[in-house]
């Protein structure tokens, strides 16, 4: 049976739905200097509205997710003045919270300042994972190792803007109510500290970021057990521009918490605080909104916790990390047509570069991943028992240093306990052999561990070299005098984490298996002809950056021997010739360079970090601007002068 409405109630109902549709409960003006700034995009993690000409936006949210953020625009931040807290000098608040339930409409004002960033550095680090532990003193660690490093950088980068992004496990959930360590403290220690750390620092979700206290049975848990970390860090998920990069932040652990019937668990915690990696249809919604407002020209970087993307060491094959609702694959195609897609990762405490390529039907050969080392890497143990931070497949504890030129990008590993970088280690296969086979410690854990690697099967006169970085696009080559030696890709433990991990936890009594030296991706060796020749390491990385080494053998497998010093870096373009024959080269102050010539031209200017420019010169002096605390290479002509500028 139909039934029929008379035109003038539909009329009634047309107009109602109208003003319904058009009515808000959020609005507010996002200004800079007091006016206005047009086209900035505001968002509540659903909707996403641009503001208007004079910087207003107006829009109806259910206000479900409990905050209005804003997309940083490029060229700005987040307004700092002479009242501002350190806090809001380190944090960048570019979010608020909800006032009022979504009955009632509130203001929501924002207030930006310029900041010239087409040029910065971001430091990308990931699993810090604090808790205040005193069986590994994690907290002595991280306040005289870390801190002191942040600030180098900072000196360091002169007057480039530099930040800093944590891909998640700030804290670890089990410890939250046990060692009294939340978000609340990891904060603090930065604030505290704003000395040694003066930059602004973005946040990614993690496993261990998420409050183990949710009970189970509540409704939605994942969104509950994020509260702590919305209310004191910032939204779960959200994006910002700085210079031409947009950056993306995801959450990609779905929190469960199950409680397992007649389990016990530490203080405060109700449940196994288990999760699955995967993004919610809500992001992915949201995410293409997001990407709606962004042109397929512009270079992303998506920060998320989980790995996208794994690497089977074996065959060297990219697969699916996050297969759960094919979140992995659902991502990936998320940005095809962009040229340049580079996601940044952690939680797996190892380090992995993965270019997935082609996979499933798909080209994805626009996507690079870096899955980061944690910066404690084995959960602090080796710092604990050797005084060195390190992963446990060999990887020096530390993070990405990614330079960006407006939007050309490189990167370089940096080390927490290095001050010098070193991008590789190498072991001689003959003091290994020999020195494992009379450690009956390390007999002990391979009849425990059944898949620990049985060096005994080297050959002889092998030569190990863990690349910690290594992608594709680099190089390794190894040479015997002026033989080059035929270099494999191999799939080995660093036997360095033997050395200052597993023999010392067993005779601790704190060998754990999980934090114990793995097989990796990025080994390789070689066979020399000799067991006493001098082997040169040559490790050429995607930017033109050369490493070497010249090895002294042989190399014993102790402390002092391995961690010797001597690799050399070669920055990418000075192999250039300058245009003209002569100039005179010095430091001229701080973060200054001067060139004085008597002709016009160009000179060749590269630092410590291998970045690498050229610089035109007019006759008389020429001031450059560089950052300070750095040692550059400055090439005039058939001249190269050397000098450390403060």
């Amino acid at each position: 049976m139909k039934h029929f409405i008379p035109s003038f109630l539909i009329l009634l109902w047309g107009l109602f739905s109208t003003a319904s549709a058009q009515e808000t409960n959020v609005h507010g003006t996002i200004s800079c200097d007091g006016v206005g700034v047009p086209n900035v995009l505001v968002s509540d993690g659903k909707k996403i509205v641009p503001t208007d000409a004079d910087g207003k936006f107006a829009f109806y949210s259910d206000k479900t997710n409990g905050y209005l953020f804003y997309i940083l625009p490029a060229g700005y931040m987040p307004l700092l003045t002479n009242t501002s807290t350190t806090e809001q000098r380190i944090f960048p608040k570019i979010w608020n919270a909800f006032k009022r339930d979504a009955t009632m409409d509130e203001l929501q004002n924002f207030r930006l300042m310029r900041e010239n960033n087409d040029n910065h550095i971001m430091l990308f680090m990931a699993d810090p994972q604090v808790a205040n532990r005193s069986n590994r003193k994690d907290m002595d660690q991280y306040l005289k190792k870390y801190f002191p490093r942040m600030r180098e950088e900072y000196d360091n980068a002169g007057m480039t803007p530099i930040y800093t992004t944590v891909l998640g496990d700030l804290t670890w959930d089990y410890y939250w109510y046990s060692n009294n360590y939340d978000h609340t403290l990891y904060k603090s220690n930065i604030i505290n500290r704003h000395d040694q750390f003066p930059f602004r620092h973005f946040s990614v979700i993690g496993n261990h970021d998420n409050d183990g206290a949710t009970k189970a049975g509540i409704n939605s848990i994942d969104f509950a057990a994020a509260e702590a970390f919305r209310r004191h860090m910032a939204p779960t998920y959200y994006s910002f521009n700085i210079g031409k990069i947009h950056y993306i932040v995801l959450d990609n652990i779905v929190y469960l918490n199950t409680v397992t019937p007649g389990k016990k668990y530490n203080t405060g915690i109700a449940g196994d605080r288990d999760y699955q990696t995967a993004i919610t249809d809500e992001q992915f919604e949201w995410l293409a909104k997001d990407l709606s407002y962004v042109s397929k020209d512009t270079p992303i970087m998506v920060c998320m916790h989980s790995p996208a993307w794994k690497l089977d060491i074996t065959t060297k094959e990219a697969l699916p990390y996050m297969t759960t609702n094919q979140t992995t694959i659902r991502l990936s195609q998320m940005f095809e047509g962009y040229k340049n897609v580079y996601f940044f990762s952690g939680h797996r405490h190892q380090q992995v570069v993965t270019e997935p390529g082609q996979y499933g039907g798909n080209d994805f050969s626009n996507i690079i991943e870096h899955t980061l080392g944690a910066l404690g890497g084995n959960l602090w143990a080796t710092g604990y028992l050797s005084g060195v931070v390190t992963c446990c497949d060999g990887t020096p504890g530390g993070w990405l240093a990614v330079y960006v030129n407006g939007d050309s990008v490189s990167w370089l590993q940096h080390n927490l306990d290095d001050r010098n970088n070193y991008q590789f280690r190498v072991s001689d296969g003959n003091c290994v052999k020999e020195f494992l086979a009379n450690s009956e410690v390390h007999q002990s854990i391979r009849q425990q561990v059944a898949y620990k690697q049985d060096f005994s099967l080297l050959a002889d006169n092998e030569i190990l070299v863990n690349v910690f970085n290594y992608d594709s696009k680099w190089k390794v080559e190894m040479f015997e005098g002026d033989q080059p030696l035929q270099v494999k890709h191999v799939n080995y433990e660093d036997p360095y984490q033997i050395l200052v991990y597993d023999i010392p936890s067993y005779n601790a009594g704190m060998f754990a298996s999980g934090d114990a030296a793995v097989r990796s991706w990025h080994m390789f060796s070689a066979v020399a002809s000799s067991a006493t020749s001098d082997i040169l390491v040559k490790v050429t990385d995607r930017f033109g950056n050369v490493f070497q080494r010249n090895v002294k053998r042989p190399l014993p497998m102790t402390r002092e021997a391995m961690e010797q010093g001597g690799e050399i870096m070669i920055p990418v373009g000075m192999t250039e010739k300058a245009s003209y024959p002569i100039a005179q080269v010095y430091s001229s102050g701080k973060g200054k360079i001067c060139i004085s010539s008597q002709e016009a031209g160009t000179a060749v200017i590269a630092d410590s970090e291998g970045r690498c420019r050229t610089v035109k010169i007019n006759p008389g002096n020429n001031q450059v601007d560089v950052p300070s605390h750095h040692i550059y290479i400055v090439r005039t002509g058939h001249n190269t002068t050397k000098l450390f500028v403060r």
